[in-house]
Formats: structure tokens, C-alpha cells, sequence
């Protein structure tokens, strides 16, 4: 865009923004905060699309830790996974850590209650559908069969990121609710038909939007 386009383009937007709010050029000073007071407030953030996700970084680790430790000790009390394990592959994978801690959470209580507790896959991609029964030790070839925790969620990592979402899109707890949980693209051979679904309850997004603001977001927000 070149510097005349840009400028125009520019004052077309505050234009449009003087008409929403009926602000002539010369409006005063006052008028301008209150401008400026209604796109901070509650009402207009909650107008504007929002794609976050929680990434963990070299600045943010210690407080994520934190954070991490009181959301398992207060909501899946007894887990055998650490808090370490779970922030350092959301880090090291790049991967949003409020997608691994709630679908951990919405699976198996972070490997607390069902098949997890003795196949040390806490998040189950694919097994519960499939009706597989999972061994810590491979009983027929297949790649749902875990020996540690690191392994299943890498396995979960590796699986999320190359099927659910378009080789375009962001890994968001957004995007996976709007893409109703379906395969996007079959990135790994482990992928299945592109359109199937995670889960087939209806209910599955409901419970990612009770988990996550309801229990997520009191703790990380």
C-alpha cells in the first residue's frame, strides 16, 4: 500500500468513527474520551472477534506454571500429570495451553477417571469413537497405545495440530468450535477422513464453553 493510499484510507476510518458517534472535526477533547471510553468498555470488546489463545513464552512461563498447578490441584485433585509436563510441551510445541489444560480436563480429568487412569492417554484423540482398548504397551500396531504421559500428549499435540484446523488457520479453542470439531486436512496418517468429528456428542462444545469460562478463565484470566 502506498503512503497516499494508506492516508486516505486512514482518515476514511476515523471519518466513519466521527459518524458513529456523531462527533464533528472539531470536536472537543471530552468527546474524544468518550469515544475512546466505549471501545475499552465491556460491552464493545465483547463486539470484537477474539482468536487468543494462550501461548507460554520465556516471560510468561513462571506465572502459567502457577496458574497451571492451581487449576489441577483445584479441579483434578490426585492427577498424575505435572504442571511442568503440560506448560513445557505447550512451550516447546508451540501449542495454546488453554486447548491442552481444558480438553485434558473435558477428557479424563487429567487422566483421573475412565481409561485414562490406566492408559496414559489423557487426552483420548480419536479413542473413544473408535472404541479401541488402549494398553500402556502396543497390542496390535496401532498408535494409540501410550507408555507415558509425555508420549500421549504429544501424540495429541502432533494429531490437533496437523488434522482440526486448515493449514492456514490458528490453533484456537475459537477455531476448533467453529470448525465443529471436524478434521480439516489429513497432515499425519493418523488423521482420518477430512470431516469427521472429534467427539460425536452434541454436547461437546458446550462443554468446552462452560469449561473454559467457568473454570479456565476465574484461574488464567
Amino acid at each position: 500500500m502506498t503512503k497516499p493510499t494508506f492516508y486516505i484510507s486512514l482518515l476514511f476510518v476515523v471519518l466513519v468513527f466521527l459518524a458513529m458517534f456523531n462527533l464533528p472535526a472539531h470536536a472537543s477533547p471530552s468527546k474524544y474520551f468518550l469515544v475512546k471510553k466505549y471501545l475499552e468498555s465491556k460491552k464493545a470488546q465483547k463486539a470484537i472477534p477474539k482468536d487468543l489463545s494462550v501461548l507460554v513464552t520465556a516471560s510468561n512461563y513462571q506465572q502459567l506454571l502457577t496458574k497451571t498447578r492451581t487449576f489441577l490441584t483445584k479441579y483434578a485433585p490426585g492427577t498424575p500429570v505435572k504442571a511442568e509436563l503440560i506448560v513445557n510441551l505447550a512451550r516447546d510445541n508451540k501449542f495454546p495451553l488453554d486447548l491442552l489444560l481444558i480438553q485434558g480436563h473435558i477428557e479424563s480429568n487429567w487422566c483421573t477417571k475412565g481409561r485414562a487412569t490406566t492408559s496414559n492417554m489423557c487426552i483420548n484423540v480419536g479413542s473413544y469413537d473408535r472404541g479401541d482398548t488402549i494398553a500402556t504397551t502396543c497390542h496390535d500396531g496401532t498408535t494409540w497405545c501410550v507408555s507415558d504421559f509425555a508420549v500421549g500428549l504429544q501424540i495429541y499435540i502432533d494429531i490437533m495440530s496437523k488434522c482440526w484446523f486448515t493449514p492456514t488457520q490458528a490453533i484456537t479453542i475459537d477455531n476448533f468450535i467453529k470448525n465443529d470439531f471436524r478434521i480439516q486436512q489429513r497432515g499425519d496418517s493418523r488423521c482420518g477422513a477430512v470431516g469427521g468429528r472429534y467427539a460425536t456428542s452434541p454436547a461437546y462444545q458446550n462443554h468446552f464453553v462452560n469449561t473454559t469460562q467457568n473454570l479456565f478463565n476465574p484461574i488464567f484470566k
